[in-house]
């Protein structure tokens, strides 16, 4: 048998084979962790003191309900029996309790009675309810604990498999950056400040990261459905380097597109989050989602479906939008304002009034405007000229002349009232034909809006 002296009073001692363990004299012990890591592992420590073996945690690689407990009167020690086989010897402290038992379904304890002949077990609840252990050790072992369980190191074991840990709660500290390959389980990750842990979106999917760190997501457009929703780091980086549809959730990440490749994905998934990048973003069903935000959109080309009719009430931020055939995407001047909406559908304008600037020159569909924005505009002269610009219409003191363009002044409208000048209209008849019913009730016909009147 191997024998063992414990010299750092912090310690974990890692046994393989059968060992004993002893105490370097007027040495003091603040915790000493055992650790049997093989199937002919067993420990005695049946000569540290009692003071020792009650600061001392020995790891089991079964659950507590496999091994049996027998208690030894004369010696005062209670031998871990595995089958036929001698785990570990155990001394009896004065509290006629045992070393503490780490199996894999918890922390356990054994307690004698007073004359030292018969056994029991009963789980332990240590300080804080807390089993520490590094990536190392936990990879791929299997541990159920109600509890927490702290892992430490995890950059330092950048393969190591998490999964088979099942406890109350699973934390893991990435300290230093490094890429991690392995399985996170349910462990909840802190990325430690100036550092960054990069890892694939197919490993980092539905994971919880967060800290002072950054983390960097590989191959995105691998793992299009990827739940980002609880990444919360400080910086959060995606890159989508081959085109594809993501219909997962971005979270916090900022999304980077590579050179000539497109990400399409719905308005719902895309409004509000940050995608840059060479190459293409194309947004599909914005008419789902009326009021989407593409503002932080910023891609070289964004491009925008809008293939059923409806109200968008959003920011198109750098959106190219097209209106499908037969389909009306009616919007507000302010909305309108600048943006380019093209399409063989029509692009309804309302509260031309409320933004007497806008410029609607960009929007090469067909355009209709609301019910109120002609007859409105007519107390401003600038919203009006926004309708159709300068050709047919002129501004007076006394209101608006309506006519070709080129002379041909037949309908004047001064502010509530429109005057027609029967003699021009019977003269010019041949540059002017008027929807003059469409004009009382606030609608402006096709003509005017293209600005031709013949």
């Amino acid at each position: 048998m191997a024998r063992f002296y414990l010299e750092s009073t912090d310690a974990t001692v890692y046994i393989s084979g059968a060992s004993s363990l002893l105490a370097l004299p007027s040495q003091t012990y603040t915790a000493v962790r055992v650790v049997l890591t093989g199937s002919t592992a067993t420990v005695d420590l049946s000569t540290l003191s009692a003071a020792t073996a009650a600061k001392t945690t020995i790891v089991l690689t079964k659950a507590g309900t496999a091994y049996t407990y027998t208690p030894n009167a004369a010696t005062g020690m209670v031998s871990v029996m595995d089958g036929a086989t001698t785990v570990a010897i155990l001394p009896v402290g004065s509290d006629l309790k045992t070393t503490t038992l780490e199996c894999t379904d918890g922390l356990t304890q054994v307690t004698v009675n007073n004359a030292g002949t018969t056994a029991t077990t009963g789980p332990v609840t240590p300080a804080g309810n807390t089993r520490h252990l590094t990536a190392a050790d936990a990879d791929s072992q299997t541990l159920n604990f109600s509890g927490t369980v702290a892992i430490t190191a995890l950059d330092a074991t950048s393969n190591a498999d998490l999964s088979y840990i099942t406890a109350t709660t699973v934390t893991a500290a990435f300290d230093h950056s490094g890429t991690f390959t392995g399985n996170l389980g349910s462990a909840n990750v802190t990325v430690a400040s100036g550092q960054t842990m990069t890892l694939t979106a197919a490993v980092a999917a539905g994971h919880t990261i967060g800290g002072a760190g950054r983390v960097e997501i590989t191959a995105l457009d691998a793992t299009l459905n990827a739940d980002l929703s609880r990444i919360t780091a400080a910086t959060v980086n995606a890159a989508f380097d081959h085109s594809g549809t993501f219909t997962g959730s971005l979270g916090n990440a900022h999304v980077t597109v590579a050179n000539g490749q497109t990400m399409t994905l719905i308005a719902t998934v895309a409004s509000g989050h940050i995608i840059d990048g060479a190459g293409t973003v194309a947004v599909t069903a914005l008419d789902a989602t009326p009021n989407a935000d593409l503002s932080h959109i910023t891609a070289v080309t964004v491009n925008a479906a809008f293939n059923n009719s409806g109200t968008f009430t959003g920011n198109l931020g750098n959106a190219r939008v097209t209106v499908a055939s037969g389909q009306t995407m009616t919007l507000t001047a302010a909305a309108a304002d600048g943006y380019t909406i093209d399409g063989a559908g029509t692009v309804n304008i309302t509260a031309l009034d409320a933004t007497t600037n806008a410029d609607l020159s960009h929007i090469t569909a067909a355009i209709t405007y609301g019910a109120q924005s002609l007859i409105m505009s007519v107390m401003n002269a600038a919203a009006v000229e926004a309708v159709v610009g300068d050709n047919g219409w002129d501004w007076t003191s006394d209101g608006f002349i309506i006519g070709d363009g080129v002379g041909h002044d037949n309908i004047t409208i001064n502010h509530d009232k429109i005057a027609i000048n029967h003699d021009k209209i019977a003269s010019d008849s041949a540059h002017m034909s008027i929807d003059l019913i469409g004009i009382v009730q606030g609608v402006a016909p096709d003509s005017l809006a293209t600005g031709s009147y013949n």
